[in-house]
């Protein structure tokens, strides 16, 4: 299994924190239920997979704000969902998963960067539940 992705999260006060992410995915995929028919129906999955991922923050620093880009590998584990369609070549999908980040490189950029207190990124983990389309 192959896939890329990304996503942008604003939060409670979008002025003072804002997040950028993307993905490169690759692992495997067992399935564990396939309730197909002819093509189409439902399949669970289990996922385990390997992660090359950016994460872009802005974080208010000061009041001039600073930049921090982090690169990282990453592992994730998680079950999918699908909704095969009755040709059986695309499906809608939901995955609930895990993730957890260790940074390679990091870069910080702005006024705030030199401010005590601001905390580098050590290392990241997430819950995600995804909704997308797969194709086969």
């Amino acid at each position: 299994m192959v896939e890329a992705g990304g996503g942008l999260l604003f939060w409670m006060d979008y002025r003072k924190s804002r997040r950028y992410e993307a993905h490169l995915r690759a692992g495997i995929a067992p399935i564990l239920a396939d309730g197909r028919v002819e093509g189409s129906g439902w399949v669970l999955q289990a996922q385990i997979l390997a992660e090359i991922q950016y994460l872009g923050r802005y974080l208010d620093c000061s009041e001039l704000g600073c930049n921090e880009d982090t690169t990282g590998l990453a592992g994730r584990v998680g079950l999918e969902a699908l909704r095969w369609s009755r040709s059986g070549r695309s499906a809608f999908t939901t995955r609930l998963s895990v993730g957890y980040m260790i940074p390679l490189d990091q870069t910080v950029t702005g006024y705030g960067r030199d401010i005590a207190g601001r905390d580098d990124l050590h290392s990241s983990m997430d819950v995600a539940l995804d909704i997308g389309i797969a194709f086969r």
